[in-house]
């Protein structure tokens, strides 16, 4: 068998010359919410799933009303 050389691999130092600037995350905002058609409320959340054809299921949390929200795709 023949000898392994064995050789030290070491990180950068992070406060080094090698250092990089932090990276911050973008901020992505969700689509704004529709209105309830019986209260006006823009107190909604999406309510199940109808598949990617479909329209979205909302809920309003202040009146309980399901209602569907239309889909425009650009």
């Amino acid at each position: 068998m023949m000898g392994v050389q064995s050789e030290e691999h070491t990180l950068p130092d992070p406060d080094g010359p090698e250092a990089t600037a932090e990276a911050t995350p973008a901020r992505v905002e969700p689509p704004p919410r529709p209105a309830c058609p019986r209260c006006g409320s823009l107190h909604t959340q999406p309510f199940g799933h109808a598949g990617p054809a479909a329209r979205v299921n909302m809920k309003c949390i202040d009146c309980d009303m399901l209602f569907k929200q239309s889909v425009h795709r650009d």
